[in-house]
């Protein structure tokens, strides 16, 4: 493989997905992950915007109830995790 080159260096899932995040770009991943095309298309695309507002108020009870605090990377694991 060797070196990543300049221009991959900046790259994010974002740049991988379509200008509106509904689906992957196909394009992108196959001129920058031609070998993993098959893999990444498995994974499908989500918003986690409410996921993380739904595991942030079950830590929340978790705290109040439980007395059981959660990290911010618990809760956003369990964001993607529920996702």
């Amino acid at each position: 493989m060797g070196p990543v080159p300049e221009h991959q260096t900046d790259l994010t899932v974002a740049s991988l997905l379509l200008a509106d995040g509904s689906d992957w770009n196909r394009e992108a991943i196959q001129q920058y992950f031609p070998q993993e095309e098959e893999r990444i298309l498995m994974i499908k695309p989500r918003p986690l915007a409410p996921w993380i507002i739904w595991s942030l108020w079950t830590a929340k009870n978790k705290l109040a109830f439980e007395n059981k605090a959660s990290t911010p990377e618990d809760v956003i694991s369990n964001a993607i995790g529920t996702a």
